[in-house]
């Protein structure tokens, strides 16, 4: 609960939201986020890592596996969705790489090593970036919410 005020303050900056479509969350939206992200691991016992600065304990973002049932074109049921948004003061500090290897670690030791899967809107060049140094490969192009959107897989 803590971390609410930090997580809702990250989606409602427009240089975060630039990266996802220009999606600026209301404070309530933020908490419907918020807590789909604390009913994943209820339900399926994965989903994303809160992300903090070791040294000052401040909130990063958030960074991890997820299975949101996401309505794609095609469908991509069965994987399990990598994702990253860190807070734009913490941009550029290579801690979504960090944080992404972290994750993927985790979910390759305690849900066996799956297929993973990234959707990248086509404008969001430093996630392509972190997607690469993390080791998934450009896949193609899917519709996500009826837009095109860039896919990325990790294969194993």
């Amino acid at each position: 609960m803590a971390d609410f005020p930090a997580y809702a303050a990250m989606w409602a900056d427009p240089k975060v939201s630039e990266y996802f479509r220009n999606f600026v969350a209301t404070r309530e939206s933020s908490w419907l986020r918020f807590g789909r992200c604390e009913g994943l691991w209820a339900l399926l016992g994965f989903g994303p890592f809160t992300v903090e600065e070791k040294a000052t304990g401040d909130y990063v973002g958030d960074v991890g596996p997820a299975d949101y049932k996401r309505d794609t074109e095609p469908r991509l049921d069965g994987t399990i969705e990598f994702g990253w948004a860190l807070a734009s003061r913490h941009f550029g500090k290579g801690y979504a790489t960090e944080a992404v290897r972290a994750a993927m670690y985790w979910t390759d030791a305690t849900q066996g090593r799956k297929r993973l899967i990234a959707i990248i809107a086509p404008s969001n060049e430093p996630s392509f970036a972190v997607a690469r140094k993390v080791g998934f490969s450009l896949a193609g192009d899917i519709l996500f919410m009826g837009l095109p959107t860039i896919l990325y897989t990790r294969e194993v």
